[in-house]
């Protein structure tokens, strides 16, 4: 069988069917809804399979009657049943416990892996919109979410009902002295939402154990295949685990349920797609982990898998630059033991696609929040590379990380963050803050040496990065009187960069790159060319600090550059 060819029972590969259920795509096929006798027959024939597939939550089924169903459930059948999507009043049919149990039955049927083919895919997709119906009509807000969706195009009725659960969902977090009611939510809906389909704890376990053993395809599938909302599982799966804490030893308990959830958790957390509120409840439950926030990863994965989250990971910080540099601490957390070997060409994309965050951030957040989460990101980051480079051998990654270095301004960015902490000493321990900037300076400047040290030279003289990074050593030079801190360690750190760049005979170096030239503004100065230094304050360019100090001095008015 061909990946373009699919299977008369189980349908398209993994490698083939996500595109088919991407959220363009369903949308479209929503946009075409079916009229007349065709509509009909879905109407009568979509029940039926329904009732076939929840006769398998039946816990005396016997044996035959258990084959006979599994054999009956077709993947014509499963299409007919997600054609009722088609209608906004169809999806009260979804509300059945007995169906969310009759398809994780189904599911465990598929082996080894259920999301393999497409069949287990749409057992996978009429589960999850059951899950979230029973959520929806338990807490009272199905038939208001049936509302919105006649309310919209066609093409928008299932984001819209995705919306509708998370908001649903969401309503869990509010906090009752201070949290706005959700338009639409009842006063006295139930609270606790993760019991609403009222399902066996085993097929609650067994969902659990789907989800996770197949995380890899899953991943694939909720990656290509955006049109999936699944907060609605992890939220009562969240529930589940949660329940089993009381009375096991921790490390039974992080092995055998939270574990297993956590790794789902933060995969999907990824591949999260824009529905409402999905992204920020999905968001609020990997904040707010059952028990712990460390997470002992399985001991093997492979290549493919590694490279799919490494690009969703880069993916999802290019198209959400202003997440939250703790956040995104955490997700790199979550990658890094997740990088192997044959990985190495995305690394230099991890980088490229965290350092905008921390700039991000720097208006944003307080700056003991924005070292602290810099300092712990380079120390992972070069930790988790360092096993990959070869002494001795070129290796194109190394070059692109280097270039990613210098091309994000990360020097630059070293200097902000030490001024936010000088600006705000007061309000923190500097001791340990200054530790956490040393290790900063260190990381960085490790990993800028990770290429051949000429090669970092001729790309910094290329881009014009020393000449930046000499005239900020002039500004801050101790006794200048344009250094904005004095007793700030933005002297020592350029000094520290330009000894690990350089060498020993930096200095000489540095001098002998004669990297800025311009003409002294103090009309008193005996030889005004080729002046180094400029002004922080009025841009204006002198041959050192004592020539600017005596600008201002018999200056009448302090010079400016227009």
């Amino acid at each position: 069988m061909t990946d373009t060819i699919p299977d008369e029972y189980w349908g398209f590969p993994i490698t083939h069917y996500p595109l088919m259920y991407t959220n363009h795509a369903i949308s479209t096929r929503l946009e075409a809804a079916y009229t007349g006798s065709r509509h009909l027959y879905h109407q009568i024939a979509a029940p039926v399979a329904i009732n076939d597939i929840s006769k398998l939550a039946d816990p005396t089924l016997g044996p035959a009657a258990y084959n006979e169903l599994i054999s009956s459930v077709t993947l014509k059948k499963l299409k007919e049943i997600l054609e009722l999507t088609h209608y906004p009043s169809n999806y009260g049919k979804f509300a059945s416990p007995e169906l969310v149990a009759g398809c994780i039955t189904l599911m465990s049927s598929l082996k080894p892996l259920p999301l393999a083919y497409e069949y287990g895919y749409l057992c996978l997709r009429v589960m999850v919109i059951a899950l979230n119906a029973c959520l929806l009509k338990y807490g009272s807000y199905l038939d208001v979410v049936i509302q919105h969706m006649k309310a919209v195009s066609s093409k928008e009725y299932l984001s819209t009902f995705w919306e509708g659960s998370a908001r649903l969902i969401s309503r869990e977090f509010i906090d009752g002295n201070s949290g706005t009611p959700l338009y639409g939510v009842l006063t006295s809906s139930p609270r606790s939402l993760w019991t609403t389909p009222l399902m066996d704890q085993w097929d609650l376990h067994t969902l659990l154990y789907l989800l996770h053993d197949d995380k890899k395809n899953l991943f694939i599938a909720l990656q290509q295949a955006d049109s999936l909302g699944l907060s609605g599982v992890m939220f009562v799966l969240r529930g589940y685990v949660e329940s089993k804490r009381v009375g096991m030893e921790e490390h039974d308990y992080k092995h055998s349920f939270y574990g297993p959830y956590s790794r789902v958790l933060y995969r999907y957390r990824l591949v999260v797609p824009n529905f409402g509120l999905e992204p920020g409840v999905m968001k609020y439950l990997c904040n707010k982990p059952p028990v712990m926030c460390c997470l002992e990863e399985e001991e093997t994965i492979d290549v493919g898998d590694s490279r799919n989250l490494m690009q969703a990971y880069t993916l999802y910080l290019e198209s959400n630059p202003s997440e939250r540099c703790a956040a995104t601490v955490f997700l790199f957390q979550l990658v890094a033991p997740l990088m192997v070997p044959g990985c190495e060409d995305l690394i230099p994309g991890v980088l490229g696609a965290t350092l905008p965050v921390f700039w991000n951030s720097l208006s944003t957040y307080s700056p003991s929040i924005v070292i602290e989460s810099l300092a712990t990101f380079l120390t992972m980051f070069s930790n988790i590379v360092e096993p990959f480079r070869l002494k001795g051998v070129e290796q194109p990654w190394v070059i692109q990380l280097e270039d990613q270095i210098i091309i994000n301004d990360t020097v630059e960015l070293m200097l902000r963050v030490t001024l936010l902490s000088d600006s705000s000493r007061k309000h923190r321990g500097k001791a340990d803050e200054s530790k956490l900037i040393d290790t900063i300076v260190e990381r960085l400047t490790h990993l800028m040496l990770s290429a051949p040290r000429q090669h970092l030279i001729d790309r910094c003289e290329k881009l014009g990065s020393f000449y930046d990074w000499s005239n900020y050593r002039q500004i801050f030079r101790p006794g200048s009187p344009g250094n904005p801190v004095p007793d700030g360690c933005q002297y020592t750190m350029l000094n520290y960069v330009f000894k690990g760049v350089f060498g020993q005979q930096w200095e000489a170096k540095l001098a002998s790159l004669r990297i800025v030239t311009g003409h002294c503004y103090n009309p008193r100065c005996p030889a005004p060319v080729d002046a180094q230094f400029i002004c922080p304050t009025t841009g204006a360019v002198y041959c050192s600090s004592k020539c600017l100090a005596l600008s201002w001095t018999y200056a009448a008015v302090p010079p400016s550059v227009k």
